[in-house]
């Protein structure tokens, strides 16, 4: 690791009390859904835009130094990239185990029967991909927690409720 990214990293661990957020999973699995949701925390400072700060390498954490400026009311911050999933352990070793890892998974005929957003003439995921990223939250399951997008759908109260309790915090009515 560069001395300007240990630095960073510090900058990043320190900047609020509780560890950073940082989801991951295949694309079109829900993962904006699930910053969405999580941003309208009154304690979450959600970065709307990937970042792409872990994945692919080197390390582009000034994208989420960034966002952190101005937003000091907050507990803790959560960043979504779909490809963070494939990090999953790199991001934990680099943080010393302070953050707390959520990979959504989708069934994986949704996922790869969703259209692309820019054109409806093309998809977005193929199967290669779902099982790959599926694959590696696996590798990660003892250092993250795993949601199931349809679960969510289904039952938000109840898997949001866990969901909170994992990150240390307060389950908020606004979720729904």
């Amino acid at each position: 690791l560069k001395k300007n990214d240990e630095e960073k990293l510090k900058f990043l661990k320190n900047f609020y009390k509780l560890p950073p957020i940082i989801i991951g999973g295949c694309g079109r699995s829900g993962t904006t859904l699930l910053l969405s949701i999580l941003s309208s925390h009154t304690k979450i400072h959600g970065i709307k835009d990937e970042t792409y700060a872990f994945f692919p390498y080197p390390l582009r954490l000034n994208k989420i130094i960034y966002n952190l400026k101005f937003k000091q009311d907050k507990l803790c911050w959560l960043e979504k990239t779909p490809k963070n999933i494939q990090v999953f352990k790199k991001i934990f070793k680099l943080f010393k185990g302070k953050v707390k890892l959520i990979n959504i998974v989708r069934n994986a005929k949704s996922v790869i029967h969703s259209k692309h957003p820019n054109s409806n003439k093309k998809y977005y995921v193929d199967l290669s991909r779902w099982k790959s990223d599926v694959k590696m939250g696996l590798k990660s399951k003892k250092i993250s927690y795993t949601i199931i997008f349809e679960n969510l759908i289904k039952n938000p109260k109840i898997e949001l409720e866990r969901l909170c309790k994992f990150l240390n915090l307060k389950f908020e009515r606004r979720f729904l």
